[in-house]
């Protein structure tokens, strides 16, 4: 049996004979009929917003915002400045709007797309948020990024621009908000204040 010995050559020299784009190299390599993959960067996860509604604050994000961090997303959590707070306040939800904007717009720009997801209240808040910002409609614009998808959670998805809670609810109050026994009322109020209470200082 014949052994065939081939020359060896020094890995500094190929190195060296690819950086100069050695014809010769080009010819071995163009020669292998074996197919080549590209390797290419895995597409980024979408970042998410999670937010909160009208009686919580973002730290009821808490343990849903460390098991989507573990699994490998970048999450915000931003506080809606229209919360109760120390003082009144008057404000309306196109400063929530602001708010999240002040945290996608410059995501976008980095060609990142965002996933909202809206609690109660917070749903207005999403679907206002992503009024003209979608992917689709930034790509109409030229521009990159966008918000990918919104996610309601028990939330208020206003699905037409104009209408408010009241309209979407065929424009009137139901008869549990007009009209209610006095002992009721009282024992909805005591019961709605405990719960906002257990849930902000928990």
């Amino acid at each position: 049996m014949k052994l065939f010995r081939f020359p060896r050559l020094s890995m500094t020299w190929l190195f060296k004979r690819l950086l100069k784009g050695s014809n010769t190299v080009s010819q071995i390599s163009n020669s292998s009929r074996q197919p080549q993959t590209l390797i290419t960067k895995p597409p980024l996860k979408p970042v998410i917003i999670l937010i909160h509604g009208a009686w919580h604050l973002p730290s009821v994000w808490r343990k849903v915002k460390q098991r989507l961090e573990a699994a490998g997303y970048e999450v915000y959590t931003p506080r809606l400045l229209t919360v109760v707070g120390p003082e009144p306040v008057d404000y309306s939800w196109r400063v929530d709007v602001a708010v999240v904007h002040d945290i996608a717009l410059p995501l976008f720009d980095q060609g990142r797309q965002v996933v909202i997801v809206g609690h109660s209240y917070g749903g207005v808040v999403a679907t206002a948020s992503v009024e003209g910002q979608s992917v689709t409609d930034r790509q109409s614009r030229g521009l990159k990024g966008g918000f990918s998808a919104v996610v309601y959670i028990c939330a208020f998805p206003i699905a037409k621009r104009g209408l408010s809670l009241l309209s979407t609810n065929g424009g009137d109050y139901d008869e549990w908000m007009v009209k209610a026994d006095k002992r009721v009322s009282i024992i909805f109020w005591c019961f709605a204040y405990t719960l906002l209470i257990l849930t902000v200082y928990s």
